[in-house]
């Protein structure tokens, strides 16, 4: 059984971290009707106020990198300001 994760940690510009988190939380919640998102969960840290960390579990890489060019990835992108894109 294959399974591909990921774990990552963005960095808000000061003052912008509940705006990244609340983006990205739009986007996991679009994400739960999709079979291949095993998990999707959004995080802050309290040590540092411009961090934002995301756990992802999918049923395959190929799953996850056809994620990337959906149209819910695609909308999230758009609103996320572009000098915190990736």
């Amino acid at each position: 059984m294959e399974k591909f994760a990921m774990y990552g940690k963005l960095i808000a510009h000061p003052g912008k971290r509940d705006e990244l988190a609340e983006i990205l939380l739009e986007a996991a919640a679009l994400l739960r009707d999709n079979k291949d998102c095993e998990l999707y969960i959004v995080n802050v840290s309290d040590s540092d106020p411009n961090a934002v960390w995301v756990t992802e579990l999918w049923s395959s890489q190929d799953a996850h990198a056809a994620s990337l060019g959906g149209r819910h990835f695609r909308a999230a992108e758009a609103r996320t300001p572009a000098d915190c894109r990736r």
